[in-house]
């Protein structure tokens, strides 16, 4: 049997969006916790948009549900995206989160090839941090066809026993319906 096919819808900052990732969050609370560097506990979907926010220097900074399309749309995960940086001409995959009840089923892979085909229109490039450097979660990136492209310091207090650093990693995405001259 196929794997259902999902889509990405872009979250406004409104009450409805705020409730929206508020059910991820509330699916998904270990994993962000972790992705965070500390703990959510009591958290509202104001809040957790302010965290999405929190360290972005893009110009822009968009937050999309991760919707399933299984006979009835069922928002399963969040991911974002940062475009406009002073210092970085690309891209930016900030969260990717997946309600734990539908983790394993190819819908992460699926929201990130989406993700870069909404990128591509604007840039060529895309990087993101991940957070511990060494498990699944470079792993998973790796798969997708990111390079490790540095580490660096994490701005929080890891609790004891974790990495004090990140892995930074990048990859060059293309528009499939880009003129050949912009794919070189």
């Amino acid at each position: 049997m196929a794997t259902p096919q999902i889509h990405l819808t872009r979250v406004q900052e409104t009450p409805a969006g705020q409730a929206l990732l508020q059910g991820v969050l509330n699916h998904a609370r270990q994993y962000v916790e972790e992705s965070f560097g500390h703990r959510l506990v009591g958290i509202e979907g104001a809040q957790l948009f302010e965290q999405l926010h929190r360290d972005v220097d893009a110009a822009e900074h968009r937050v999309y549900t991760i919707d399933l399309q299984n006979g009835v749309n069922k928002t399963i995960g969040f991911i974002t995206l940062g475009l406009g940086y002073p210092h970085w001409d690309g891209g930016y995959v900030h969260f990717l989160v997946i309600d734990e009840r539908y983790r394993g089923a190819g819908y992460a892979r699926q929201a990130v090839q989406k993700l870069e085909a909404i990128a591509a229109e604007e840039t060529t490039r895309m990087r993101l941090k991940a957070y511990p450097p060494d498990g699944a979660v470079v792993g998973f990136w790796r798969a997708q066809g990111y390079v490790e492209s540095g580490r660096f310091p994490v701005s929080f207090e890891p609790p004891a026993g974790l990495p004090r650093h990140y892995s930074l990693l990048e990859k060059q995405i293309v528009c499939v319906d880009a003129p050949l001259a912009r794919r070189a």
